[in-house]
């Protein structure tokens, strides 16, 4: 099923953790989610695309099985199809971010793992809430950043 010119269900389902543990609900997303994705990809991960080309979806929905194995909050935006780790072949993460804060309607951005300057992926997310809220986080701590602060990096 194709969500956007880009962005297909399938792509917005794998995991290769779900894959290796036989976690067939994945497959199996809500209509309710299957919704939720459609308007991250519209609304996020498509003009994320057509600004910088290719971008790669590492995780999208997690079914809660999945979600709990990865160790991740029930109360995460993956469970309900409202977020996307995306990495890019051709641009940092960084990059991705600031133009991010600048076009996109977000609810939060998170720079996850690695540095402020050099995170290891980007988590998008896009619901009802969108507080543009921006985060670094790593394995021990969660940082609150302002726009200004993530600009000047």
């Amino acid at each position: 099923m194709q969500l956007t010119k880009n962005f297909t269900l399938r792509e917005m389902l794998t995991s290769q953790t779900a894959s290796r543990h036989n976690y067939g609900e994945q497959w199996q997303p809500t209509e309710s989610v299957i919704a939720n994705l459609k308007e991250l990809c519209e609304n996020a991960l498509q003009p994320i695309r057509n600004e910088f080309g290719v971008i790669l979806v590492t995780s999208g929905y997690r079914c809660l099985r999945l979600n709990r194995a990865i160790g991740s909050r029930d109360s995460s935006d993956h469970v309900r199809g409202y977020a996307a780790d995306i990495i890019s072949p051709n641009y940092s993460e960084l990059t991705l971010a600031k133009w991010i804060q600048k076009n996109i309607n977000y609810d939060q951005l998170i720079l996850e793992f690695g540095s402020l300057k050099s995170p290891s992926w980007l988590h998008v997310s896009v619901n009802p809430r969108n507080r543009n809220q921006i985060l670094h986080i790593d394995k021990s701590s969660a940082r609150l950043l302002t726009r200004a602060e993530l600009q000047a990096l």
